[in-house]
């Protein structure tokens, strides 16, 4: 049911342009979402802020980065949110 849902999200996700590094990265960090959403001491605030870190840093939005076709090239919480946070598995 997991892998049928994970393939679901894939093909979602290059509705939105994706490549498929960006999709591949997104994809893990739904499962790693989905796993440590469950701690007592998640902190939602604090991941967002850190997934604004980690995907601007991933290298895989640039602008000027021809294998970026998507429209992102600043991730922000709205990306967070659209993209994990608010996927369910």
């Amino acid at each position: 049911m997991k892998r049928q849902r994970l393939d679901e999200i894939t093909e979602w996700l290059e509705g939105y342009d994706l490549n498929s590094k960006q999709i591949e990265f997104i994809v893990k960090q739904i499962i790693d979402y989905e796993e440590i959403s469950k701690y007592d001491h998640f902190d939602y605030d604090s991941y967002e802020r850190d997934m604004w870190y980690t995907m601007n840093r991933s290298g895989l939005f640039e602008k000027d980065d021809e294998e970026n076709k998507s429209d992102i090239n600043n991730w922000t919480p709205i990306e967070t949110r659209h993209y994990i946070t608010e996927i369910r598995l």
